[in-house]
């Protein structure tokens, strides 16, 4: 009888073996793809930017993204600057920055600068 308990005993370790290798094959590390880099959590593109002259003035209208470049809903709050260009001379600020703060039960936010 003491030859079974021994041939049941060494039967249960290495089925407990295997299934540890089995699970630690299974579980891996976790990660499936290349390392991604951490987000720069900026706004996609505005696909609707409108410019309203009156005078002298300037108004420009747009709806902000709800994502960011990186195809994620946007989590904190945009700071945009409102810059002009004539001809190849540098881009000057003009007006004053605009800040935009997700909020899902009025989204997407429309701004109007002037």
């Amino acid at each position: 009888m003491k030859m079974n308990d021994r041939i049941q005993s060494a039967a249960r370790r290495i089925a407990l073996m295997a299934g540890l290798a089995a699970g630690l094959f299974l579980a891996g590390c976790g990660t499936q793809a290349a390392p991604q880099p951490p987000s720069l959590n900026l706004p996609d593109r505005v696909t609707d930017l409108a410019a309203n002259r009156s005078g002298s003035q300037v108004s420009l209208t747009w709806t902000m993204p709800k994502k960011n470049t990186d195809k994620l809903l946007l989590k904190s709050v945009v700071t945009a600057r409102i810059c002009r260009q004539e001809g190849a001379g540098a881009c000057v600020e003009a007006g004053t920055e605009v800040s935009f703060a997700p909020c899902p039960l009025i989204w997407p936010p429309v701004r109007r600068v002037r």
